[in-house]
C-alpha cells in the first residue's frame, strides 16, 4: 500500500479522469486513491487515540502550582472520549466539539477547527459584550449576506469582537486566511474593541498578519456598525490594525516597548490554538 504522501502526489497528478502509476505499487484510479487516503486518515485517528489513551494512563501527580489538573478531572476527560460515540457532542454548552475531536488531541498535539469553533460558541453563549467568529467562515460568506449574518450573531450590547484564524504554510511561512481548499497550520487572533476604535492582531509566533486581513474584515465590521451598532460614535472600522508583537520569529523575538507584554509568545510549535483560546477568553483589551 502506498504511503499517504505517495497517494497525495499521485492524486494531484492524475486529476479527476486519469490513472496514476507507481513503479513499486501499480496503477491507481482517482477513486481508489480517495479510498486509500481515507484509510490513511483512519489509521492516523487510531494512532492518535492510542497515544492519547497512553497519555491518560500515566500517573498523575497531586495538583500543585505546576500541575493544576486533578485525577478526577483527568478521569472525566477520559470518560468523555472513550465512553462517548465518536460523532456525539461531549459538552453541554456547544454543538461543535465531538468525542473524536477530543480523542485526536494527543499529549503533544494541537487544537483543530471544531474545538476552536466550539470555544467561540461558548464565548457567544456566555457573554453579552463579546462576539466571537471564525474568520475562515467569514471568508466564505458573500458580502451581500453579511447584514443577515450580523443580525443573527451580534447584539446591540456588543463591545468586543474576536476573530480566530488558521493559516501560515509550513513550506513558505506565508500567513494567510485559510479555506477548505487551502488549509493552514497556525492559529492567530484578531481582537476589535468597538468602543475604543482599535484593532489588535495577535500572533504568538510573531509572523506578519495576512495581507488580505483588513480587506476581508472591513466589510464585515462595517455591516456590524450599520446593522446593530449605529449608536457608537464610529460607524466604520479603523484604517490600521496594531500588532501585539513586532514581526519576527518566536525563537529570536525579544519584546520591546511596542509589544503587548500581557500577550505571550509561544516557545513550542503546538500551543498556538491554546493561546488563541486563552487570549480570546480573557479579552486582550481588558487584561
Amino acid at each position: 500500500m502506498p504511503s499517504k504522501s505517495e497517494c497525495e502526489d499521485m492524486k494531484s497528478l492524475c486529476g479527476k479522469k486519469y490513472a496514476a502509476v507507481s513503479c513499486e505499487c501499480g496503477t491507481f484510479t482517482p477513486t481508489s486513491l480517495e479510498l486509500l487516503l481515507r484509510i490513511h486518515d483512519l489509521r492516523e485517528v487510531k494512532t492518535n487515540v492510542d497515544i492519547e489513551q497512553k497519555w491518560m494512563e500515566r500517573e498523575i501527580n497531586v495538583p500543585n502550582e505546576k500541575y493544576i489538573f486533578s485525577k478526577t478531572n483527568i478521569a472525566s476527560f477520559a470518560n468523555r472520549i472513550f465512553q462517548t460515540p465518536n460523532n456525539h457532542c461531549v459538552l453541554e454548552n456547544n454543538r461543535t466539539i465531538l468525542a473524536s475531536d477530543f480523542a485526536t488531541i494527543a499529549g503533544n498535539g494541537g487544537l483543530n477547527f471544531s474545538i476552536i469553533n466550539g470555544v467561540a460558541e461558548i464565548i457567544n453563549n456566555e457573554s453579552q459584550h463579546t462576539a466571537a467568529f471564525m474568520l475562515n467562515n467569514i471568508a466564505m460568506i458573500d458580502k451581500d449576506d453579511f447584514p443577515e449574518y450580523v443580525k443573527s450573531n451580534v447584539n446591540s450590547l456588543t463591545k468586543y469582537l474576536l476573530f480566530s484564524n488558521v493559516g501560515k504554510s509550513n513550506s513558505t511561512n506565508e500567513v494567510f486566511v485559510s479555506t477548505p481548499g487551502n488549509p493552514g497550520c497556525h492559529w492567530t487572533l484578531l481582537f476589535a474593541d468597538l468602543t475604543k476604535y482599535k484593532w489588535l492582531y495577535c500572533d504568538t509566533s510573531c509572523w506578519p498578519m495576512p495581507t488580505n486581513l483588513k480587506a476581508l474584515v472591513n466589510p464585515f465590521v462595517t455591516a456590524i456598525y450599520q446593522q446593530v451598532l449605529s449608536h457608537y460614535k464610529h460607524t466604520k472600522p479603523p484604517s490600521a490594525i496594531d500588532l501585539a508583537h513586532a514581526v519576527g520569529t518566536e525563537a529570536g523575538h525579544i519584546c520591546g516597548n511596542e509589544c503587548f507584554k500581557n500577550i505571550p509568545t509561544q516557545t513550542c510549535s503546538n500551543v498556538c490554538g491554546v493561546a488563541v483560546i486563552i487570549i480570546g477568553g480573557i479579552g486582550v483589551g481588558r487584561t
